[in-house]
């Protein structure tokens, strides 16, 4: 009996030192996983970002961050080497501030799904300091933009491309300038771009560049900007400087229409200003609406054309003209002519010869008009035919004059 009990009890300590060393085991690989969760916790939190600070860093350590998708920070740095990288989907947001850049740079064909910056918007700046130095070649053609992209106060020393590029929302350049050449050429801008204060320096080429919303060139310092006025007329929010800049501009391109147009869009948004106490608001749509403020020679052939036909309805009238009976103080009698003895066609043919020669030299010579009244009942009289010819002289007058003025602006430059 004591050996049965003995044997019992030695099988039951057996099995709880097993029991026990199977908990420790399995103890300390939960301990161990749990640390190793930690660490690769830890790394992943690092790997997603790669910071550098006062210090010169080669663009090998860059383009690497770049395809472990690790997002970039570089602050107060130097970068030495061609920073290239063509064809790729950079999934990293990128903010580079205070830094230069010695070598070129070339992102041809890149996509971009993160946000780029060059610069802290809570920095308060020198309007004569720019926070990144771009020393060599920039090269962006035909890369995409998922995220907004701010170039402000950056200074290109050489020329930079952006051809072909897809910007999808916002784009800043403010406080930035440009050394040399800049080709935005068939660049689509899809949200809001702003230029306002920067400076080209060279020679801006935006031919075939599309905006989708609105352009902000306020303060813009430019020698010769390639770009149509078709292209901004319905984005563009600017200040009359600007206006008056691109009016050069053009015109020393030889874009005489653009020019025009630009000019009455000023001119337009001018008036539109005025208060409506003022005499100058009511002059300014008058020039509008005929001669386009000296640049549109057509509206003042149209309305020409319409004062004549109206009032040549008027003198179709019975008794509205005579044929004088003298001529040249010849004492020779003509047969007196009456424009009622005619058939209607004929009444309207004399009457527009004898309007269109009124509008024009507000004098006739085989035809006056008589002082009979237009309007003639017997509770009213208006409107003697003599009284209309005179205003018909006195607007045409004033209307050779528009036309004369505003052909010789539009093509005698």
């Amino acid at each position: 009996m004591f050996k049965r009990i003995l044997l019992y009890s030695l099988f039951i300590f057996i099995f709880h030192i097993l029991w026990i060393q199977d908990i420790i085991a399995k103890t300390s690989q939960n301990a161990k996983t749990q640390v190793d969760s930690i660490v690769i916790i830890a790394f992943e939190r690092h790997a997603t970002a790669k910071t550098w600070k006062n210090c010169k860093v080669p663009t090998d350590s860059i383009i690497a961050a770049f395809i472990r998708n690790e997002d970039i920070v570089i602050d107060s740095c130097e970068i030495f080497g061609n920073l290239r990288l063509t064809g790729n989907t950079i999934n990293s947001s990128i903010r580079i501030l205070r830094s230069v850049f010695h070598d070129a740079v070339s992102f041809a064909d890149c996509r971009f799904m993160k946000e780029i910056r060059f610069v802290e918007d809570s920095l308060i700046h020198d309007i004569n300091s720019y926070e990144v130095i771009f020393n060599r070649h920039v090269d962006f053609s035909r890369s995409i933009f998922r995220g907004s992209v701010s170039f402000n106060y950056s200074n290109f020393k050489e020329s930079a491309t952006f051809t072909g590029a897809i910007f999808d929302t916002t784009v800043m350049f403010v406080r930035s300038s440009f050394d040399q050449d800049i080709w935005f050429q068939h660049t689509t801008f899809g949200g809001d771009v702003y230029f306002n204060c920067l400076d080209f320096g060279n020679k801006a080429d935006f031919l075939g560049a599309r905006f989708k919303r609105k352009v902000s060139m306020e303060a813009v310092d430019f020698r010769n900007m390639f770009i149509s006025w078709e292209q901004l007329k319905d984005h563009l929010w600017s200040s009359r400087n600007f206006y008056s800049q691109l009016i050069r501009n053009f015109e020393e391109n030889r874009q005489f229409d653009d020019a025009d147009a630009v000019y009455l869009k000023m001119k337009r948004s001018e008036t539109a200003r005025m208060k409506w106490n003022e005499a100058s608001k009511y002059i300014g749509y008058l020039m509008w609406v005929t001669c386009g403020y000296g640049v549109k020679p057509f509206y003042t052939l149209l309305w020409s054309g319409a004062i004549i036909v109206l009032f040549a309805l008027s003198f179709r009238k019975s008794n509205a003209i005579k044929e004088i009976e003298a001529e040249f103080g010849s004492p020779r009698k003509r047969r007196r002519f009456r424009i009622e003895a005619k058939r209607s066609k004929k009444r309207f043919l004399d009457a527009l010869y004898f309007s269109f020669q009124t509008f024009i030299v507000g004098v006739v010579s085989d035809r006056y008009p008589t002082d009979e009244f237009l309007i003639n009942t017997k509770s009213i009289k208006r409107f003697r035919f003599r009284t209309i010819s005179m205003i018909e002289g006195a607007l045409g007058w004033i209307l050779v004059i528009l036309f004369i003025a505003s052909l010789g602006k539009k093509f005698l430059r």
